[in-house]
């Protein structure tokens, strides 16, 4: 009943947040004309990957299919509603994995206004991409996870990789986590889990065109540095001094920059990439592997996955909107993280679209913000990844504190005995 109060709340907030005025999410038209594409074309008994080429995981076909059960002149309404319901998901699946003795109820209620309210600064784009679809499979995996439905937790965290990738970041936490929890054995099931779930995804479109899967994940994974990433912010940073001479081209479904020099900073970033996700699966597995630090773990590793991307979306802050808001507090520390997540979100919508045709001119303002905008990502996935050391640490002392005492209780039962 807690978690439904508090979920009730948010969904009443998120409401409010799509329709207001001049201001809401419902304002404005984005474009979604490639996913009714994809949703009508499937729905005429085409097989995507194999009839027609499909750029996203399998897992995100509900998303394009849904709102093409409607009429097809109000498709664009149909998937904002879609992402509505996916939203009020992302709200109530915070509000569970906050449900438990040892949160109060401001941290619970605060981080659920957080999850509801944060899509307004990123404005229309949050509901015409399918993004918060994607972050509900992640929010609703932790859910599982800390109320002990650790299979549900796996399979779910599966789903959500077979719909946008970045949820597998997750699952060595989740392993981890569960290990010290239970056990190894329990971990292994979980892990079992996750794997069936995927595959009851992918592989029938592996089966069905193999070739389709392969080419589209080529596609993805061949991507050229995309103009919003950090490594093109810096670059684009030093066209602004007169440095570099920066060649932005199209290609991939997003603006890139082209040329030796991004092409190797788009293999440097993979490799920070790789490598900062690592670096959190280690602090984690040296920490205390709680809850706690299970929620602080996971959105620092979407966070270094999203920030050190050599493809950064603009939806793909959505993917922080769930996780963020977690680790909210009453100290100003904690409550710096959903500040930093929202002033970034911001400054997402301030570059697009509005200013997204100036970017690509190489105007100096659009510059600026973007390179705002990545300076606050970093020190977010900074401070998260200090944060989980931090909370690592504690956890570690306190559970030592608590095993020390209760040794000292047995002896001196012993003793008086």
């Amino acid at each position: 009943m807690r978690a439904l109060r508090a979920a009730a709340l948010g969904a009443v907030l998120f409401a409010i947040a799509c329709a207001l005025p001049h201001v809401g999410l419902f304002r404005g038209h984005i474009d979604t004309g490639i996913f009714q594409s994809y949703g009508d074309r499937t729905l005429d008994g085409r097989v995507p990957y194999r009839d027609f080429s499909l750029e996203y995981p399998p897992g995100a076909l509900p998303a394009f299919v849904v709102p093409s059960l409607g009429p097809a002149r109000d498709y664009d309404t149909w998937f904002s509603a879609f992402e509505v319901v996916a939203g009020i998901a992302c709200i109530l699946f915070v509000a569970l994995a906050l449900s438990v003795p040892e949160v109060p109820d401001r941290r619970l209620y605060a981080a659920v206004a957080i999850t509801a309210l944060a899509p307004l600064a990123l404005g229309p784009l949050a509901l015409h991409r399918y993004d918060l679809y994607a972050a509900a499979f992640a929010a609703g995996g932790l859910a599982a996870l800390v109320h002990g439905r650790r299979r549900l937790g796996f399979a779910v965290l599966g789903l959500g990789t077979a719909a946008k990738i970045f949820p597998v970041v997750l699952v060595p936490l989740a392993y981890l986590h569960v290990a010290r929890r239970v056990g190894a054995r329990e971990a292994r099931r979980g892990l079992l889990s996750f794997v069936v779930a995927a595959a009851v995804v992918v592989l029938p479109f592996v089966a069905l065109a193999p070739g389709g899967v392969r080419f589209s994940v080529a596609r993805q994974t061949g991507r050229a540095l995309q103009l919003e990433t950090i490594g093109s912010s810096i670059l684009l940073g030093a066209h602004a001094l007169g440095a570099y001479t920066p060649h932005p081209a199209f290609g991939s479904g997003s603006w890139n920059l082209t040329g030796s020099l991004p092409d190797a900073v788009a293999a440097l970033q993979t490799a920070l990439q790789l490598a900062a996700v690592l670096l959190v699966w280690l602090v984690f597995a040296r920490g205390s592997r709680g809850r706690e630090q299970l929620l602080v773990g996971s959105a620092a590793a979407v966070a270094v996955w999203v920030v050190f991307g050599k493809v950064l979306s603009p939806q793909f802050l959505l993917w922080l909107v769930p996780l963020v808001p977690l680790v909210v507090g009453r100290r100003p520390a904690k409550l710096a993280f959903p500040v930093v997540l929202v002033a970034a979100l911001g400054l997402t919508q301030a570059v697009y679209p509005g200013r997204y045709d100036s970017l690509v001119r190489l105007d100096t303002l659009p510059i600026v913000l973007l390179l705002a905008r990545n300076a606050l990502l970093v020190a977010l996935a900074a401070a998260l990844l200090l944060r989980l050391h931090r909370e690592g640490v504690a956890q570690e002392v306190g559970g030592e504190g608590e095993r020390h005492q209760a040794r000292e209780g047995v002896l001196l039962d012993g003793g008086e005995r």
